[in-house]
């Protein structure tokens, strides 16, 4: 009879042959191995990082080796079944690797941190990333951020910390942890503009909130256009704003029913929601949203724009069953 039970396999060391080809193809077997499937521009990305960056040096020293070997841990408790597995597996990776930016995270999340605390791990996380790629790799490498997979540790913990710092209501802070995300990958594979763009209105910076539209003006996305129409009303084009406010809806239909409080959060929310769908609405929501509620007077303009009228059609129309919050 089959053991039913789960059976966690330990992560399985890459061997470092003399030459960064070879390295490359003992790292893609490692990780068919380990069950990850890697999107094709992953898979540029970890060729980059061994032929040309940090995953490239050999031979390998005993510290290399030891990351290398937490990464796998980590990995594995993002995969495990359990709380208390996950958590054998991160303080696994913790004892190989005590400043892995992924793993201190991960430990918080699951240790239920929250405000000063939580706070505090992700400020060592985010400085243990920087300290582990150097001044000098920095430097040579801004723009080219996050195409190089070694630097993705590190702008999770900036990304993660700049949240914090937002949602704790430390906006400039947060908005100069999320300019420098930008900077060092202008790509913003992340989509970092949204919250940043959110965060410079709830701040008031309009001057600031405009050069992020023009700098990503080929963005449709509803989170841009949303924030656009906000910038538009509080610099007094209240006709701009109408028309931007047009565009919007023709985009996301849900979004002002989740400005109104009128829609669930949907469980597990995706990363890359489908276009209209109510989970984009409340990334919408969490980017911009909290700065339409905070400037009272643009918020009284969009219930007017709305009408009570509009959204009982919305309601009836438009939702479909399981999607109404009242």
């Amino acid at each position: 009879m089959e053991n039913s039970k789960r059976r966690t396999r330990r992560p399985v060391p890459i061997p470092f042959p003399g030459d960064k080809r070879t390295l490359l193809r003992y790292t893609k077997m490692v990780l068919e191995e380990q069950g990850i499937d890697l999107s094709p521009d992953d898979l540029k990305s970890l060729e980059a990082s061994i032929l040309h960056g940090e995953l490239g040096r050999y031979p390998p020293s005993p510290l290399f080796t030891a990351r290398h070997n937490a990464e796998g841990y980590v990995w594995q408790a993002l995969h495990c079944g359990s709380r208390e597995e996950a958590r054998r597996s991160i303080l696994r990776a913790l004892e190989l690797d005590p400043e892995n930016p992924d793993a201190q995270i991960i430990l918080s999340d699951i240790d239920g941190l929250r405000g000063e605390q939580r706070l505090a791990v992700l400020r060592r996380a985010a400085a243990c990333g920087e300290h582990r790629l150097g001044d000098a790799f920095i430097r040579q490498n801004v723009g080219r951020f996050w195409s190089l997979i070694e630097t993705r540790p590190y702008m999770r913990a900036l990304g993660a910390l700049a949240f914090q710092l937002r949602d704790q209501k430390q906006f400039a802070e947060s908005s100069a942890i999320f300019g420098r995300m930008i900077e060092l990958n202008p790509a913003d594979s992340q989509g970092i503009r949204y919250p940043l763009l959110g965060v410079y209105l709830r701040a008031d910076k309009l001057d600031h909130a405009a050069r992020l539209l023009q700098f990503f003006h080929t963005d449709a996305n509803p989170s841009m256009v949303w924030g656009r129409t906000l910038l538009l009303l509080l610099q007094g084009d209240e006709n701009g704003a109408k028309a931007e406010l047009a565009k919007a809806r023709q985009l996301n239909k849900y979004v002002e029913l989740g400005f109104l409080c009128i829609l669930d959060i949907p469980k597990g929310l995706a990363e890359d929601p489908a276009p209209g769908s109510i989970v984009e609405a409340f990334y919408v929501m969490d980017s911009v949203g909290v700065a339409w509620e905070e400037h009272a007077e643009a918020f009284r303009w969009f219930k007017e724009q709305v009408g009570s009228a509009n959204v009982k059609r919305l309601l009836k129309t438009e939702l479909a069953p399981g999607e109404r919050a009242q």
